[in-house]
């Protein structure tokens, strides 16, 4: 399942580093979040 969240300011970075996707608040205070064992999952507020 895919989340499209749209009117996000984001910063691009050529090159291999860093290897991990960050999202910050101005995405994520737009989701719920909910911890269960190992998995995260986030969906839309609205």
């Amino acid at each position: 399942m895919a989340l499209h969240i749209n009117n996000v300011d984001a910063v691009v970075i050529e090159g291999g580093f860093p290897q991990e996707v960050l999202m910050g608040n101005s995405a994520l205070t737009r989701l719920n979040m909910k911890h269960e064992g190992i998995a995260l999952t986030l969906t839309k507020k609205y």
